[in-house]
């Protein structure tokens, strides 16, 4: 199978790890797109429409990163992942995206220190 449209709460992550590439929904309408975590987290490529309001400042950094791709509209989307299914591009998006959930890894954690100092302080 080509493509396969799946919106199943929790089992999206095995799309994804299965998956060269991952169209994300809600940015060809007014919904403002959905999370690029998840897919970027499991290593597909992630392609998105122009409106991702929602999650503005993470495809900003994943389209700086080249782990994703903007289209304005279906003929595009539909050449860019017929594109992405041949070669090598799908997979080195991917592991940009990997690598920039990883590299997010760490700034989790020190937020998670520096919270903990900052409640310890104020509970003396």
């Amino acid at each position: 199978t080509q493509v396969y449209f799946a919106v199943t709460l929790g089992e999206l992550g095995v799309f994804f790890s299965l998956t060269p590439s991952a169209f994300i929904g809600g940015s060809f309408g007014q919904e403002g797109g959905h999370t690029p975590y998840e897919p970027a987290r499991f290593g597909a490529a992630i392609v998105t429409g122009p409106n991702t309001r929602n999650f503005a400042d993470a495809y900003a950094a994943l389209l700086e990163h080249g782990a994703a791709v903007r289209v304005e509209g279906g003929p595009e989307l539909g050449t860019l992942l017929a594109q992405l299914l041949q070669g090598d591009a799908a997979e080195k998006m991917g592991q940009a995206g990997q690598a920039f959930m990883d590299a997010g890894d760490d700034g989790v954690a020190q937020h998670a220190k520096l919270l903990t100092l900052l409640l310890q302080t104020t509970t003396r």
